[in-house]
């Protein structure tokens, strides 16, 4: 764990580049010998990170940063069958650090996902931790596109019930799920979620003794789309075909 440092704590000529209405968070870095500040950048609107040299007392510029970044490695990661290739990059505008892990399945070759976490966080995960729900993600996303437009509504229904439950059970409205939010989601697995949206909403509904109109009419309201319950005069299959 870095230890945290207010403006007051940090280094006099390193507090002298940091307004303190700028400043968000800082951390001691002994493994690098410097100090890490991130701060508001109003130009971009955006929190922009400084790492600033204890040894040269400045802070140190992007070139002097990559200069420092070990060289890429790979890492195994044999109970999730899969090794990565680990390397360090800085995002352009803000400067944060991260590192990254492009993740391959053992024994292939193909990249099947990657992922990453900012360096210079209060306490780096472990490679495993960060790694494993991105390679569950990325091996249901392939597992997904194989089903048929039956199962995938099915998985949905169950889906939604789940966290529908997990909503209520929290005192909260259960229909405060629907939301613009939620529907990006769900097209990011995939983009013709709305196609199946009513047949997912009428199963939903009738799953939990409800009026599938209702509901229809809430995640409309919420998420601002308009179907229509009609759509199922057909088969979840035809609206995809």
């Amino acid at each position: 764990m870095r230890q945290k440092l207010t403006h007051a704590q940090l280094p006099a000529p390193l507090a002298a580049l940091v307004d303190p209405s700028d400043f968000l968070k800082a951390f001691d870095c002994p493994e690098t010998q410097t100090v890490v500040v991130w701060r508001v950048n109003k130009q971009i609107g955006k929190q922009q990170e400084l790492e600033f040299s204890l040894h040269l007392m400045r802070g140190l510029t992007r070139p002097e940063r990559e200069a420092q970044f070990p060289a890429p490695a790979e890492v195994p990661l044999p109970a999730l069958g899969a090794h990565v290739m680990k390397r360090d990059r800085l995002e352009e505008g803000t400067d944060v650090r991260y590192e990254t892990y492009d993740v391959y399945l053992l024994g292939q070759t193909a990249k099947i996902t990657q992922c990453e976490q900012i360096y210079f966080a209060p306490a780096l995960m472990t490679i495993a931790d960060v790694v494993q729900p991105a390679l569950e993600n990325a091996l249901f996303a392939g597992k997904y596109l194989a089903w048929s437009v039956d199962e995938k509504v099915s998985s949905w229904v169950a889906a939604l019930y789940r966290l529908r439950r997990q909503m209520g059970e929290t005192g909260a409205d259960e229909d405060n799920l629907f939301s613009p939010r939620l529907l990006d989601e769900l097209r990011l697995v995939d983009a013709n979620i709305e196609a199946m949206l009513p047949s997912i909403l009428h199963q939903l509904a009738t799953m939990e003794t409800s009026d599938p109109k209702a509901m229809l009419a809430s995640f409309n309201s919420r998420t601002r789309l308009s179907l229509v319950l009609e759509c199922l005069r057909t088969s979840p299959e035809d609206l995809i075909s």
